[in-house]
């Protein structure tokens, strides 16, 4: 055979494979379809949903919306359309993603929602999960002891639009750490690190006291300070260790109110300790805080 012919057919045969491979990866012209339309319906009304906050029907939809969609997808992982202004996290194990996002009522006030979608263990079945608001009052930012102590489930949630996660194990339990805005006014803006279980019995559970000091054990913390300031809170270290802002009056006159407090320029951190627990340590010295594992 001449040379020639043989360059002709090697060079057809390569783009013939090339041609099957390309076709054999893309979706089906009506699943494809089908995958356009859902993101298209879903998109529309998360658009409407973010002209009109104050109309909470909408919100409830979108939650409906992407329960339906990841029960349907069976998979945790399952595409969800990019949302503008929803928070979309995959812990790192895998195991839990939480989908969350705020509405500015008409009072100034904030209304979260969230779906979760999660296993209990890498063989457990899917289980999605729509989260309720209780709305504790900001107020004039003051937190009540108790708040921190409180445990409960996905329809009493502590609404917070959470921006990282890290998963740990607390009394061998399958355990979450959220970091998240958890609210405000036009005065106080109120940070939360919330902890989350999900149960032997596969249900879920906000708050896990696995968070201690020397004097006491909470199941969260709570943070309120000026509105117009910021507070850091990351996790940095191998995502062993939150960072937190200290936060002080802007003088002594100006104590027990939040509204007045913002970071001192020291610092406080959550180091997670081998039993699992993660123990809150006062002016620490630590390095910047690298990038957390955002979706």
């Amino acid at each position: 055979m001449p040379l020639s012919l043989k360059y002709t057919l090697a060079f057809l045969v390569a783009i013939l494979a090339l041609v099957v491979i390309s076709w054999g990866s893309e979706k089906p012209p009506a699943k494809r379809r089908a995958t356009d339309e859902a993101d298209a319906q879903l998109l529309s009304l998360w658009e409407a949903s973010s002209r009109n906050q104050a109309d909470t029907s909408l919100g409830r939809r979108v939650v409906e919306e992407l329960v339906a969609r990841l029960e349907k997808a069976g998979e945790i992982e399952a595409h969800v359309p990019h949302l503008q202004g929803m928070k979309d996290l995959l812990a790192p194990d895998g195991l839990l993603r939480v989908l969350s996002w705020q509405h500015e009522m008409g009072d100034r006030s904030y209304l979260y929602m969230g779906v979760v979608a999660y296993r209990a263990g890498r063989r457990g079945e899917l289980r999605v999960v729509a989260l309720e608001d209780r709305q504790l009052p900001v107020g004039d930012g003051n937190i009540k002891p108790e708040w921190e102590r409180m445990s409960f489930g996905p329809a009493e949630w502590l609404g917070a639009g959470y921006y990282d996660i890290q998963d740990f194990s607390y009394a061998d339990g399958q355990n979450y750490l959220l970091l998240g805005i958890a609210g405000g006014s036009p005065f106080v803006q109120r940070r939360v690190v919330e902890t989350l279980e999900v149960r032997p019995d596969g249900t879920l559970r906000f708050g896990v006291p696995a968070i201690r000091d020397l004097r006491s054990r909470r199941c969260r913390l709570l943070f309120s300070y000026n509105a117009r300031v910021a507070m850091t809170v990351h996790l940095l270290d191998n995502r062993r260790v939150v960072l937190l802002d200290h936060l002080s009056p802007a003088s002594g006159q100006y104590r027990g109110m939040p509204q007045f407090y913002g970071p001192d320029f020291s610092q406080d951190a959550l180091r997670l300790l081998s039993s699992g627990e993660w123990r809150l340590e006062k002016d620490v010295v630590v390095e910047a805080p690298r990038d957390g594992a955002h979706r």
